[in-house]
């Protein structure tokens, strides 16, 4: 093989055509843009995560907030178990709302919980979340004492999420075992 042969096949086989050139573009394009998808719905579960383990924090602080009102209630010793709760154990339900300090409940007033500097969730200072919590309170009668000794407890806690309302319910039956 002469040089200029060999010249000639290099300058041949070297480099690659427009169609090779385009299939490797579009192959790194879809490598890209799956990546990116991948990556944005991670990033969108773990916003929904997020949000929904607050969210089961809330309701169960709410519940937990009642029933220390009511242990609270049986170690005063004064009044009935079911003071600073509901006012009137008849079997009617009544929405309320507590903040994680109260000593007992306000009258539920569809407002937005606030996040305060030290990170507790409360209705009068902060910055205003996107999460409300309704607890609605009913006395329920025993049907053989005929008497009012039992509680059931159901905590709301509703957000918006990307466009989306979203709500979680927790239950609890709390009662005058004392």
């Amino acid at each position: 093989m002469t040089i200029e042969q060999y010249n000639n096949r290099t300058i041949k086989d070297n480099g690659f055509t427009i169609i090779e050139a385009l299939v490797a573009i579009f192959v790194l394009t879809v490598g890209i843009v799956g990546c990116m998808t991948l990556a944005n719905q991670v990033l969108r579960t773990s916003e929904i995560s997020k949000d929904r383990l607050i969210a089961v924090n809330l309701a169960q602080e709410g519940i937990e907030v009642i029933r220390n009102i009511r242990d609270t209630n049986w170690l005063v010793g004064t009044g009935n178990w079911n003071d600073n709760i509901i006012s009137d154990c008849n079997g009617s339900s009544l929405n309320k709302q507590v903040a994680y300090n109260s000593t007992s409940t306000e009258a539920y007033a569809d407002s937005y919980l606030k996040l305060d500097s030290n990170g507790y969730y409360n209705y009068t200072s902060g910055n205003d979340t996107t999460f409300k919590r309704k607890l609605t309170v009913q006395c329920l009668e025993f049907p053989e004492a005929g008497q009012y000794k039992k509680m059931l407890v159901e905590a709301r806690v509703y957000w918006t999420s990307r466009g989306t309302s979203k709500e979680i319910l927790m239950t609890e039956h709390l009662y005058d075992w004392k």
